[in-house]
């Protein structure tokens, strides 16, 4: 396993020199001994807002980063409490992040929030009662399609209705698309008419 080391503030001035100079990202690599995509990423990363690398505020910046949790840890059970809470005050997720985040509190995300709602429910649990709508029912699950022969028996009762003419239209067009399975589904119900 690869041992990472962070830029130190003697690269960074390093680094902003050189780009003052006009020097190729290259060379600056090999200057500071990192591989260029590590100078590149530095650069794109910690520039100002002008896009200007400065090493001072480089610097700055990298150091506010590292402060900042990536994510927060797990929340305590005193978090989760006052998150119901606000959900028996028919609070929607999505309110209650984002008052949370505006306060500074530790928050999940709101899709997490409907997870743990999900899973509280299908355990007999009432917390899906207290939103302010009804949480959304899938019949199937997400990404599945419908068979080919379900099109067919819909696309048979669409053919009974329209004229062959028409019909063979729908063939051509669908074909040219490239929908082949839409385009078979279809010549089938033309041959279930004739």
């Amino acid at each position: 396993m690869k041992k990472y080391n962070h830029i130190t503030k003697e690269q960074r001035y390093t680094i902003s020199v050189c780009l003052k100079k006009k020097m190729s990202l290259s060379k600056i690599a090999n200057l500071i001994n990192v591989n260029k995509s590590t100078v590149s990423r530095e650069i794109k990363r910690n520039s100002n807002m002008y896009r200007h690398y400065v090493a001072i505020d480089a610097q700055q910046f990298s150091e506010m980063k590292k402060s900042i949790p990536r994510r927060p840890r797990k929340l305590s059970k005193a978090d989760w409490q006052e998150i119901e809470q606000c959900l028996k005050r028919h609070w929607s997720p999505k309110t209650i992040a984002g008052v949370r985040e505006r306060e500074g509190k530790a928050c999940v995300s709101v899709e997490w929030m409907y997870h743990i709602i999900r899973r509280d429910k299908a355990r007999g649990g009432t917390l899906y009662t207290f939103l302010p709508h009804h949480i959304k029912h899938r019949r199937r699950p997400v990404g599945s399609r419908i068979p080919i022969f379900a099109k067919t028996k819909i696309l048979a009762i669409f053919a009974q209705q329209c004229c062959t003419s028409r019909l063979n239209l729908h063939i051509k067009l669908s074909l040219r698309r490239g929908n082949k399975s839409c385009g078979d589904a279809l010549w089938k119900a033309k041959n279930l008419l004739t």
